[in-house]
């Protein structure tokens, strides 16, 4: 689980493989690095059409979604695969005063997520992820209500960055490999070889 004050503000929905330099430690590089795979992730990353949620927090997420999944500049492409994510959000009290009144919580927010192949119907990924943000429980109504809408969009955003980088990874693993050319570079057809296929 992530501690929302400390990594909200460093999440940007242009760069969604943030999230991923902590799997640089397990063996993966940057998803939007300089790569082969780059522009294969990118461009099956637009194809993914994003299924309507229920619910008002479903919406917020299906906008992230939808956003995230198509970075500012890349070209929306022909729906390829449907994804469809369900919610679920709890609250639980993090701390009381002395007189027994809260005065912090949690919100938590789950989502399962479902990835399918439109062309045949095939499940191509799922799984469940999760996610924490904590807000003050003040003594007005209002304010403890716009603390928890508050905390509600900071928890949408990161899990939303959550499930757009699981699918940015299995994409990038799954990319089709690039031979490259074995003759020297400018060699054999009278063309420059850039060492990818011709």
């Amino acid at each position: 689980m992530l501690w929302f004050k400390s990594k909200a503000n460093k999440l940007s929905v242009s760069a969604l493989v943030v999230t991923s330099l902590a799997l640089s430690a397990c063996g993966f590089s940057p998803l939007y690095g300089q790569n082969a795979a780059q522009p294969y992730v990118i461009n099956t990353l637009a194809g993914i059409s994003v299924q309507p949620i229920e619910d008002r927090v479903g919406q917020m997420m299906r906008n992230q979604l939808q956003s995230g999944l198509t970075p500012k500049g890349a070209k929306r492409t022909a729906p390829q695969y449907d994804l469809t994510v369900t919610l679920s959000e709890s609250i639980s009290v993090l701390a009381v005063d002395q007189a027994s009144f809260a005065t912090r919580a949690n919100l938590y927010l789950d989502g399962n997520y479902l990835l399918v192949r439109i062309s045949d119907h095939l499940e191509v990924i799922s799984g469940s992820a999760k996610t924490v943000s904590s807000y003050n429980v003040l003594s007005s109504d209002y304010a403890t209500l716009q603390a928890q809408a508050n905390a509600r969009e900071l928890a949408v955003k990161d899990l939303s960055h959550i499930l757009q980088s699981r699918l940015a990874v299995h994409f990038k693993t799954t990319a089709p490999k690039i031979q490259k050319s074995d003759k020297p570079y400018g060699q054999g057809s009278g063309n420059i070889n850039y060492g990818y296929p011709n």
